[in-house]
């Protein structure tokens, strides 16, 4: 079950929803049915905590904190500024980013690592194909409630 959080920054509705959809995607996907929290933010808000946890004092797009426990698996904490910026110098549509940023967030819950180069590669092919896996399932059930 995905819990977004909203703090200093607005959020259109449809967007939480999709972050939910997706989130609750992938968590069954990857065969982890458990709760996590998404925290949606801004860059001071990121960077705060990137310093607090990882001693890094810029802002990231996005910061996972793994729980395991019974009733909450993790949270993930995600900067929409950079998820912007992000948008902006791969050229890809904001809410595409926002998904992308999230699987890798849960991702990063499930054990996965992106230290070194090779771990880095096997992370981001899991992540992109996760999401076109979920651009197509969604896609699809959208031509068919087009349909009817």
């Amino acid at each position: 079950m995905i819990r977004v959080i909203v703090e200093e920054i607005e959020l259109p509705k449809d967007l939480e929803e999709e972050i939910k959809k997706c989130g609750e995607w992938v968590l069954e996907k990857i065969g982890r049915n458990k709760k996590v929290n998404v925290f949606i933010t801004n860059d001071k808000r990121i960077r705060e905590m990137n310093y607090q946890f990882r001693k890094i004092n810029q802002p990231t797009d996005v910061l996972s904190f793994p729980y395991h426990e019974k009733n909450l698996w993790g949270e993930i904490v995600i900067s929409l500024e950079r998820i912007r910026e992000n948008a902006l110098k791969y050229n890809v549509e904001e809410r595409e980013e926002l998904l992308r940023v999230l699987i890798h967030g849960i991702l990063h819950l499930k054990g996965e690592r992106d230290y070194s180069r090779e771990e880095r590669r096997r992370m981001f092919s899991k992540q992109e194909e996760l999401l076109k896996e979920y651009k197509r399932i969604k896609e699809v059930g959208e031509e068919v409630e087009r349909i009817g």
